[in-house]
């Protein structure tokens, strides 16, 4: 026997007494998905999205845990979630996050950030928060003017039927009071 096949026989040995087991390995593909409605939304108000999940490793039942967290351009944390579920192939879970009051306008980043026994994934997106919305007190007093004509309107309109209903009625009790 040679030194090189000496040493397949050790190698062949080897790896009859430790079997490596591959499918043991993990890795999770991880996607965020904001619907339209939420990609702009206003300061205060809680987001929705959903959060797609992938194995791609065991075949095997596990837990993850799913951390959403809104960043600054600093990558400063403002706001967080978690939670912990349960994957097998594939999974969607729908998650969410309190928009702080405090925040100023401008762009932000949801980051997800899914946590398994071999490691974690991440997925980030922007999103652009906007101040609250108050309504202008010039709008209020447009609606008010706005009403006030159409009551105008109504009653103008009114008129004149109004008092062609009260002289039928005269002329019914007259032909009525004559036929007694």
């Amino acid at each position: 026997m040679n030194k090189n096949q000496y040493k397949a026989l050790i190698i062949l040995v080897i790896l009859m007494l430790f079997p490596i087991v591959a499918s043991a390995q993990q890795a999770i593909n991880l996607e965020i998905v904001i619907p339209d409605s939420y990609k702009k939304t206003v300061k205060g108000n809680k987001i929705y999205f959903t959060i797609n999940l992938l194995n791609l490793g065991a075949n095997q039942r596990f837990d993850v845990t799913l951390k959403y967290d809104l960043l600054n351009k600093n990558n400063e944390i403002l706001a967080t979630n978690s939670k912990t579920v349960a994957i097998e192939t594939q999974a969607s879970i729908v998650g969410n996050l309190d928009i702080p009051d405090k925040l100023s306008q401008g762009e932000y980043l949801l980051r997800a950030t899914v946590f398994y026994p071999e490691g974690e994934s991440k997925a980030e997106t922007t999103i652009y928060i906007k101040e609250k919305e108050d309504i202008n007190p010039f709008y209020y007093l447009i609606i008010f003017f706005v009403a006030l004509v159409l009551l105008g309107l109504i009653i103008i309109i009114a008129k004149p039927i109004v008092s062609k209903i009260e002289l039928r009625n005269k002329i019914h009790k007259i032909v009525k009071n004559k036929n007694k």
